[in-house]
């Protein structure tokens, strides 16, 4: 146990509310799993991997909680419980991995699930972690302090916890900020229709309507180079160009000259740096647009508009979806390096994201960078990888 924790129950922050209430509703849904696996290179010694893995977990008290009402509030409770590990053998890690994702049951636990993989191919760390104790950063955390644990360092007690960072947001709600804040949000967004969502052009089936979208293969026909080069002439961010481009394409696929989508932040102040939590925070995006203007001046006034709320947001995305009309059923989500190689024993540990889980959004379009283990340079595919494909489940895409 983290010995810094000074409280084992905190009410749930803005981040994991949603989560919570959307699976007091459909508890049976995989939607929130984060299901990861982890390519370890050949000589791995399994015990001592999972030893590793016990350790890191074992100082991140967020991992071990489980979400109550308690008290009418909705709560992060801390609960001791064993780390428990499965070992299995498969001949192929596609076939080891099968079926590996299942639904946690928020309110008992454990809200984590780790298994060593032995193949041909192969050893592998598979594990599936409920995002509303992990969230994307909480990987580039989690794994790196494994690998160097494995290599005979120690890992340090988070501080302050998660715990801490969620009791300290409970008591910080600053009225007159909120307040600026709604005021900002009624001149961008009152009288906008907020639904983008596309009409449907198939009949799904089992009653669903949901949408297929393109997944974007970044590194073909020097894709990447190409958008380097751009941003750099015009001191722009991936992020930016990618939102202008999903919400332009949104709007004329509606035959519109403006779309309302959501999109979302890591939501971590410095104080937060080491922990291991759901820190990522929903924002209302709007993209409006001069068919005569220049590609940069669309990307730099989306990206004013993205940094705007991200430094200002400080009301649950949930009360702004009430207010506008805004859901998150169409989402745009930029990662930059999120699964990039862990340097491990003079190798390095490859991972991958096994996109396996329910539906989050009708459209959920993610734009992901990954570097490969031989080279500094970035794509979005893994040579160790298959090439990704479009998958359509029936419409729902997962950009992984």
């Amino acid at each position: 146990m983290n010995k810094k924790l000074q409280r084992d129950c905190v009410p749930l922050t803005r981040s994991q509310i949603g989560l919570y209430m959307d699976w007091s509703e459909n508890p049976s849904s995989t939607k929130y799993n984060v299901p990861t696996l982890c390519r370890l290179p050949q000589g791995t010694d399994k015990a001592r991997f999972i030893d590793a893995v016990k350790t890191v977990v074992s100082h991140h008290p967020a991992i071990f909680a489980v979400c109550r009402t308690v008290q009418g509030v909705p709560s992060m409770v801390y609960r001791n419980q064993e780390i428990v590990f499965e070992e299995k053998t498969a001949d192929t890690i596609e076939a080891g991995t099968k079926d590996l994702c299942r639904p946690f049951d928020l309110e008992n636990g454990p809200l984590f699930r780790f298994i060593y993989l032995s193949t041909k191919e192969g050893d592998a760390f598979f594990f599936d972690i409920h995002h509303i104790v992990m969230d994307g950063a909480s990987h580039n955390i989690f794994i790196p302090q494994i690998a160097t644990v494995y290599g005979g360092a120690e890992c340090s007690d988070e501080e302050p916890t998660f715990f801490d960072i969620a009791f300290d947001e409970a008591g910080k709600d600053d009225p007159e900020k909120m307040q600026r804040f709604r005021d900002m949000l009624a001149t961008k967004l009152d009288g906008l229709e907020c639904d983008s969502r596309p009409i449907s052009d198939v009949v799904a089936g089992d009653g669903e309507d949901k949408m297929g979208a393109v997944l974007l293969s970044a590194d073909e026909n020097g894709f990447t180079d190409a958008v380097d080069s751009y941003i750099k002439a015009h001191k722009l961010t991936e992020n930016a160009l990618f939102q202008a481009a999903f919400g332009y394409t949104l709007a004329k696929f509606n035959g519109a000259k403006e779309s309302v989508y959501t999109t979302a932040f890591h939501g971590r102040t410095k104080s937060a740096a080491s922990a291991v939590g759901m820190f990522v925070r929903t924002l209302p995006m709007h993209c409006t647009f001069d068919e005569n203007s220049a590609p940069a001046e669309l990307i730099k006034t989306m990206s004013d508009f993205f940094y705007e709320m991200k430094q200002n947001d400080c009301v649950p995305f949930a009360e702004i979806a009430a207010n506008y009309g805004i859901s998150t059923d169409v989402t745009f989500v930029y990662h930059s390096d999120l699964f990039k190689p862990i340097p491990f024993g003079g190798s390095a540990i490859e991972i991958e994201h096994l996109s396996d889980m329910d539906p989050i959004a009708d459209i959920e379009f993610l734009v992901m960078k990954k570097t490969t283990p031989s080279s500094s340079r970035q794509n979005t595919e893994s040579p160790a990888t298959p090439k990704p494909s479009c998958r359509v489940s029936p419409g729902h895409t997962s950009a992984f």
